[in-house]
């Protein structure tokens, strides 16, 4: 083993329930040094092979619906509808994290390999998109431009085929209930575009027999 400055030291090798960063596989052997740096807890065979992807899309760019939410959070029209358009999910829901005393914060997985979801029940955190855009228009340093590219983005999400229901309680916990004859803003307007969405679907599914 190596030592994080690159002299050679001997360490005591430990079993961590631990998934590698780049195999995933949670029955491997890692140094101490190797948990102590962090080294995105790669496993020894992996530090071994010299591997550096990222499990389970090794060799890949990151998930569609990562780089969704990375653009919906920029407030990127063009690169919202392209993920979009190329399958991204518009439902996605942000992979869960746990903060480990070695690593820090680290993504989980499940069983299969498949991104562990984030769970937010009482929808305070933006852990979808549209959920991401009622979030992101609270941040004060954004212009009216800024805003109205969030009205863009929500309007290509719910046109994907995004549930606008979580975004409204995302919403009205953070700002109330919008009003039923709010001032023309921007900030309003992206509100106004989620909640009659929402509406809509709900009487929907109220018309249904």
């Amino acid at each position: 083993d190596m030592h994080p400055h690159g002299c050679e030291e001997a360490l005591p090798e430990v079993e961590e329930p631990v998934n590698c960063y780049s195999c995933g596989s949670a029955a491997a052997t890692y140094s101490a040094t190797q948990l102590a740096k962090g080294a995105e807890g790669r496993c020894k065979d992996c530090v071994a092979a010299g591997r550096k992807d990222r499990f389970p899309s090794a060799g890949l760019m990151p998930s569609a619906g990562k780089v969704l939410m990375q653009a919906v959070s920029n407030y990127d029209v063009d690169a919202v509808r392209a993920v979009l358009q190329q399958g991204a999910d518009p439902n996605y829901v942000r992979q869960n994290e746990v903060y480990d005393m070695r690593r820090g914060h680290v993504e989980t997985w499940l069983e299969d390999g498949q991104p562990a979801p984030e769970h937010d029940p009482d929808h305070h955190q933006p852990t979808t998109p549209l959920k991401m855009v009622g979030f992101r228009i609270s941040d004060c340093m954004l212009g009216d431009e800024e805003l109205r590219s969030f009205g863009a983005i929500a309007k290509l999400l719910l046109k994907a085929g995004a549930d606008p229901g979580p975004a409204v309680e995302i919403m009205n916990n953070r700002y109330g209930p919008l009003a039923d004859d709010p001032d023309a803003t921007p900030f309003s307007e992206v509100q106004k575009i989620i909640t009659d969405a929402f509406e809509k679907a709900k009487g929907a599914r109220a018309a249904k027999p």
